[in-house]
């Protein structure tokens, strides 16, 4: 069942996050910026499609990371052309990005998490 990439998917959310937890596909009609990281709905997801334009007619914008142009980076506000080998590179300078201008809940960090300066 699932596709040849889940239990992946699934091993990765454990290892980050202690367990496997996803929100609902049709969560992302409240987005205010979606990104999709490597992943092309618009071939192998139709079905949540609907919610990602939902999310950018209410105003979303959705950006797509990918090497290859895909059908979903047509789709897209704004497609990142990133090689492979720097995915990690882009990870931590948005997560520097992150943790420079404020935008995270620090009361919820600093209550679930050990060693966060």
């Amino acid at each position: 069942m699932g596709t040849p990439c889940w239990p992946a998917g699934i091993d990765a959310q454990n290892y980050d996050l202690g367990d496997m937890w996803c929100n609902d596909p049709e969560d992302m009609v409240n987005s205010r910026y979606i990104i999709l990281w490597g992943a092309n709905p618009a071939w192998n997801s139709v079905h949540s499609m609907k919610y990602i334009y939902a999310a950018q007619d209410r105003g979303a914008k959705v950006v797509c990371s990918d090497p290859v142009f895909t059908q979903t980076a047509a789709k897209s506000d704004v497609y990142w052309q990133v090689d492979t080998s720097m995915d990690g590179a882009l990870a931590l300078g948005m997560a520097r990005h992150i943790l420079d201008e404020g935008l995270f809940d620090k009361a919820w960090v600093e209550e679930n998490s050990v060693g966060f300066k």
